[in-house]
């Protein structure tokens, strides 16, 4: 009689297929993390985008008028800001006071960050969102 081959078929272990899974499911965390990271800050960034957009614009209108306006929706009746929602990047209007601090801040302008509350520590203002507001000299 013929030496008869045994043909076994190899596959993965049960181990083998758990290894893996937890590998994968280590890589999915950590890449979910970062791009979770990644939204807050592109939200920043948008609010800060905005809050220059609507700086130029307030600086415009102060050009063309000699003081700024009351509210940021003269802008959009003076044609200078389209008619589109003022808002930073989590969708809260800015806001916006003509009096400001001082002769060099000469309106407040800033949005009340991600918690949504005027005065903690994330708000985003026009005159400190890169870096210190530079102080006045008399």
């Amino acid at each position: 009689m013929v030496g008869k081959k045994k043909t076994r078929r190899r596959g993965f272990s049960l181990l083998e297929l758990m290894l893996v899974l937890a590998i994968m499911g280590i890589l999915m965390a950590v890449v979910a993390y970062n791009v979770m990271g990644q939204g807050e800050k592109a939200k920043v960034s948008a609010t800060k985008t905005t809050l220059r957009m609507v700086q130029n614009c307030l600086n415009q209108y102060n050009l063309e008028n000699s003081c700024f306006p009351a509210t940021l929706q003269q802008l959009i009746v003076a044609r200078i800001l389209d008619n589109k929602p003022i808002q930073d990047g989590w969708k809260n209007d800015l806001m916006y006071n003509p009096n400001g601090a001082s002769k060099d801040q000469p309106y407040d302008l800033f949005s009340a960050g991600p918690d949504k509350v005027i005065g903690t520590e994330d708000d985003i203002s026009v005159w400190m969102m890169d870096g210190p507001a530079p102080v006045p000299t008399h």
